[in-house]
C-alpha cells in the first residue's frame, strides 16, 4: 500500500494519531525507495553486484517501524555517494549487508541509557562534537547513567507518558508512533536531540536537580515528537522559502536562527501550549502553570517574527495559521 498524504497530514498542527501514522508510512516508503536507488547507483559506480542486498531492501515490510539503524545506514550511504568516496560507499554497503532480520525493525519503545545499542555510536560521536556551549555556558558532555538513576527516570518517563495520555490521547498516540527509543544520559550542554538521520530515537540528558522531573520528560517527549513530525512534513513540502543564511531572533535560542529553525520552534511551542493547557487541571504542581506562561510568551514573540520576515509555501502558511489558532 502506497500512502497518499492529505492536506490535514501536512497543514494541521494539532496532534492527530492517524495523521502521524500516514506521515510515518510516507517516510518509510520514501526511505525504502531512496535506499534502492542509492544501491543501484553504488552498484553501477563500483561495478559490484548488489542484487541480493537490493532485493532485501526492496522487500522491507514497510507496515512496520524501521530501526534508527536503517536511517543511519541510509544517510551514511547517501553521504558517501554524494562525496564520491568509494571506500565510504563500500563501508556503508558492508554495514547494510551485515544487518540481521531483527536489525531492520524497531521494537516496542525502549527507555535506556545511552550506548545500550551499537547504532548509537555515530550519533553520540556527532552530538559530543557539538562545539558551542549551551545558554548556561556548559559544554556538551554525554555519559551513561547508573542503573539506579536509569530505574528512577524510567518511572518518571512512564508517569510523563501517562500525563500526556490523560491530557491528549492523540498526542500520546503521536509519541508512540514516532518515538521508539528514549536514550538517556548524564552530563551537560545538549538537552535533547532527534533527527531524520536516526529517526525513531530521542536523546535526552537527565534533568538538572532543580527541575521538576515528570514535567521535564512530559515537555521534552512532546517537544522532540513535534520536531519529528515536522521533519517528516518537510520531506513532502519545504514550508519555508527564506534562504538558510538569513538569520533572525529565535524564541528558543540566544543566537540568531534561520527562519526554518524559528518555524520549528513555533511548531513545537504551539503544541506545548496546547498540551500544557490540558495538563494543568490534572496536576497538583503550580510549576506547570508557571512554566506554561513562559512557553506562551515565547510563542507570541516567535509568531510575530515569522509573520514579519517569513516567506512560506502554501502548505507552510496553512500550517503556520494552524499553529497560531491552536495557541490562541
Amino acid at each position: 500500500m502506497t500512502v497518499t498524504l492529505s492536506e490535514p497530514d501536512l497543514c494541521d498542527a494539532r496532534p492527530n494519531g492517524a495523521n502521524a501514522a500516514s506521515l510515518h508510512r510516507h517516510l518509510r516508503e520514501r526511505l525504502g525507495d531512496s535506499t534502492v536507488a542509492l544501491l543501484n547507483s553504488a552498484s553501477a559506480g563500483l561495478g559490484t553486484d548488489l542484487a541480493s542486498l537490493n532485493k532485501r531492501c526492496a522487500q522491507l515490510d514497510l507496515s512496520r517501524a524501521l530501526s534508527p539503524a536503517v536511517f543511519i545506514a541510509h544517510y551514511a550511504l547517501l553521504d558517501a555517494i554524494t562525496r564520491n568516496d568509494s571506500d565510504a560507499v563500500r563501508a556503508s554497503i558492508a554495514s547494510l549487508s551485515a544487518f540481521g532480520t531483527h536489525d531492520w525493525y524497531a521494537p516496542g519503545r525502549t527507555v535506556d541509557t545511552v550506548g545500550a545499542t551499537s547504532w548509537e555510536e555515530s550519533v553520540l560521536a556527532r552530538l559530543r562534537a557539538h562545539p558551542v556551549p549551551d545558554r548556561f555556558g556548559r559544554m556538551t558532555v554525554i555519559d551513561p547513567l547508573s542503573d539506579d538513576a536509569l530505574a528512577g527516570y524510567r518511572a518518571d518517563v512512564d508517569e510523563a507518558l501517562a500525563l500526556i495520555e490523560a491530557a491528549d490521547p492523540q498526542m500520546r498516540t503521536e509519541v508512540d508512533e514516532f518515538v521508539r527509543h528514549v536514550c538517556l544520559s548524564r552530563g551537560s550542554g545538549i538537552t535533547g536531540a532527534t533527527s531524520l538521520q536516526f529517526f525513531g530515537a530521542v536523546f535526552l540528558r537527565e534533568p538538572y536537580p532543580e527541575y521538576h522531573r515528570v514535567m521535564y520528560f512530559f515537555e521534552h517527549l512532546v517537544h522532540e515528537t513535534s520536531h519529528l513530525r515536522l521533519n517528516v512534513v518537510q520531506t513532502a513540502d519545504p514550508l519555508v522559502l527564506n534562504p538558510p543564511d538569513e538569520l533572525h531572533r529565535s524564541p528558543l535560542r540566544r543566537d540568531p536562527r534561520p527562519v526554518m529553525g524559528i518555524f520549528h520552534a513555533q511548531f513545537v511551542l504551539s503544541r506545548l501550549v496546547h498540551i500544557y493547557r490540558r495538563a494543568i487541571p490534572l496536576v497538583d504542581a503550580p510549576i506547570f502553570a508557571d512554566h506554561a506562561k513562559t512557553i506562551e510568551d515565547k510563542f507570541q514573540r516567535g509568531i510575530g517574527t515569522l509573520n514579519e520576515v517569513g516567506s512560506f509555501t502554501e502548505t507552510g502558511r496553512k500550517l503556520l495559521d494552524s499553529m497560531a489558532g491552536m495557541a490562541e
